[in-house]
């Protein structure tokens, strides 16, 4: 920090003095000090070309100000932001910055600004959110582009995971490997294109395989599509290794998703006519959860 301050008090050129005012901003963010990191980011944004560090640090304390706002991802994420009233403040300092010539292909702030126009929020009526939705997805298209992910269905070669060549830098990296991102960008396209959620979904399982992470829930996501798709044996695969995980007990709504799971996998051995197996899944579920509507309506239509 005293070095930041030196080169705020000291600098004879826009440059090194906006480079002062974002490494005090950095400081004071790693610190917690928000007043401080705000004051600091917002000098760092004056400069006519507008910084990116400092925008998106600005965004994030934008981001980080108050109580937080918890809505759906997909059917198993959740998205942790900000009050309504500060996510617009957020999305004006990331859409500025994007307007800037120099920052246009900030891929961290495209995917971050995607994130947050994606979201839903009190205030925003259906139609806005459907435009708001539509900006996410043109987006994150440029952020699948940016960094050749697998979700880019006009790449000829699937050989390489992430990033391209073109940005191969460490952030750029990191964001690839991102897998929440994945996850909304399947959440984004779950109605208009199965090919690009089923890719992202994948790539999100991949990246916790190598981090030696099972997600259970990413899994029947993953049995549900191929479900749909008609590849039986492998939603069959994906859900009973999701089931016999040791993550699904651990997990604070374990016994909602094993139900789910165990449901779809009833009805997997239902569609295979294993209908013994079936029987056996769908019993098992009800005898945990005799309210079950749909169990009790399969076993009544299809196994008795």
């Amino acid at each position: 920090m005293k070095l930041a301050e030196r080169t705020v008090q000291f600098a004879d050129t826009l440059t090194i003095l906006t480079d002062g005012y974002v490494k005090a901003g950095r400081v004071s963010h790693a610190e917690g000090s928000v007043l401080d990191a705000t004051r600091h980011f917002t000098e760092a944004t004056k400069a006519p070309v507008v910084n990116a560090i400092a925008a998106i640090g600005l965004a994030q304390i934008q981001l980080k100000t108050g109580k937080t706002l918890t809505g759906g991802r997909l059917l198993i994420y959740r998205l942790n932001c900000a009050p309504a009233d500060e996510i617009p403040a957020a999305i004006h300092t990331l859409d500025t910055l994007l307007q800037s010539p120099s920052n246009q292909h900030s891929v961290e702030a495209m995917a971050m600004l995607a994130s947050l126009r994606a979201h839903p929020r009190p205030g925003v009526s259906t139609s806005e959110f459907a435009k708001e939705k539509e900006r996410a997805r043109e987006l994150f298209e440029k952020v699948i582009k940016e960094l050749h992910l697998p979700e880019d269905t006009a790449r000829v070669s699937t050989s390489t995971n992430g990033v391209g060549s073109s940005r191969p830098n460490k952030s750029a990296r990191n964001l690839a490997e991102d897998v929440d991102m994945h996850v909304e960008i399947a959440k984004l396209w779950q109605d208009d294109n199965v090919d690009i959620v089923k890719r992202a979904a994948q790539e999100a399982l991949r990246i916790n395989e190598v981090a030696h992470r099972l997600e259970p829930k990413l899994m029947n996501n993953l049995g549900v599509l191929d479900y749909m798709e008609g590849n039986l044996q492998q939603a069959r695969a994906a859900y009973e290794q999701a089931l016999t995980s040791n993550t699904v007990a651990a997990l604070p709504d374990g016994d909602a998703i094993s139900t789910t799971i165990l449901y779809n996998l009833a009805r997997v051995y239902e569609s295979q006519g294993e209908l013994d197996r079936a029987q056996e899944a769908y019993e098992k579920l009800l005898a945990h959860h005799p309210e079950y509507v749909d169990g009790q309506s399969a076993i009544r239509q299809h196994l008795m």
